[in-house]
């Protein structure tokens, strides 16, 4: 029998293993750990009493923040949904005293303390004071204050790039594909597209969806945002990929004897397909 069977059906358990450790399950008797959880989800947003009783309103908390984070949806609070929780409520603690001389930077699987000083130049100890973090160790999703002076061209720049690269990508709709195409004149295979549309925001990019995969900061699934690209293994690595523009789609030239067009993640054919996403706003 599972961990979860045998902490739903026989009662309340707490099993080593940390937040998240250990093993939170609706029926879980007084436990600190609970009410730590209830706090984070207090923070962000939820609505329910820090009371150290995992009930129901607790459990239906815990499985929406799931659903809402791409977790495995179980209502248990273990190690990958505590650690989430944490972090989350950690960011939300950030925007809430931000204050206005700074902006909050969403940290990437790429970043370090080290790389993200030299971005917005700024110094590492001065990003460990102003986040009141003891060391210099990030979590990917993690919220991090930054200094406005430092990184509002950085953001500003970015945030044109990815606008611009949505509304070509949107204006492509209807185009013929065409492979091996790089423009509405001839026609475009996938990759063509994407490099046109990221050319016209001012970002060069390699001609084949393998090479663009490799270019880029990448992104979490929980983490999307209009203008990154999306990369799909339809037979082999990284053969397809794609313009997020945000709800769920994507715009892509799909096959032959189609046109571009928008298509959505929630399909189940691109779903099962999707490896990875990229940010090349900052190249």
């Amino acid at each position: 029998m599972g961990v979860v069977a045998m902490l739903l059906g026989f009662g309340p358990v707490a099993l080593a293993g940390g937040l998240g450790d250990p093993i939170l399950a609706p029926g879980t008797p007084d436990h600190a750990e609970v009410v730590v959880a209830q706090q984070d989800l207090q923070a962000i947003g939820y609505g329910i009493v820090a009371n150290g009783q995992f009930g129901p309103a607790t459990e239906r908390a815990v499985i929406s923040f799931q659903k809402q984070q791409g977790l495995s949806v179980n209502g248990l609070i273990d190690q990958e949904t505590g650690n989430a929780l944490t972090l989350a409520a950690t960011s939300q603690q950030r925007r809430v005293s931000a204050p206005a001389s700074t902006t909050l930077y969403t940290v990437s699987p790429s970043d370090s303390m080290a790389s993200l000083a030299q971005t917005f130049h700024t110094t590492v100890a001065a990003l460990l004071s102003l986040n009141s973090l003891p060391v210099p160790v990030l979590s990917p999703g993690e919220q991090l204050l930054i200094p406005a002076t430092a990184s509002a061209n950085t953001t500003a720049g970015a945030s044109a790039i990815r606008a611009t690269m949505v509304a070509d990508a949107l204006k492509q709709i209807g185009v013929p594909y065409h492979w091996g195409g790089t423009s509405p004149a001839t026609g475009f295979d996938c990759s063509g597209l994407v490099q046109y549309v990221a050319g016209l925001a001012g970002i060069s990019l390699p001609r084949t969806s393998s090479a663009q995969f490799q270019v880029g900061v990448p992104v979490p699934a929980s983490a999307l945002m209009p203008g990154d690209l999306l990369f799909f293994d339809t037979y082999g690595w990284a053969t397809h990929v794609a313009i997020y523009i945000g709800g769920g789609q994507f715009v892509d030239a799909p096959d032959s004897g189609q046109q571009v067009h928008i298509q959505s993640l929630s399909n189940s054919y691109w779903s099962a397909r999707f490896i990875g996403a990229k940010d090349v706003s900052g190249l």
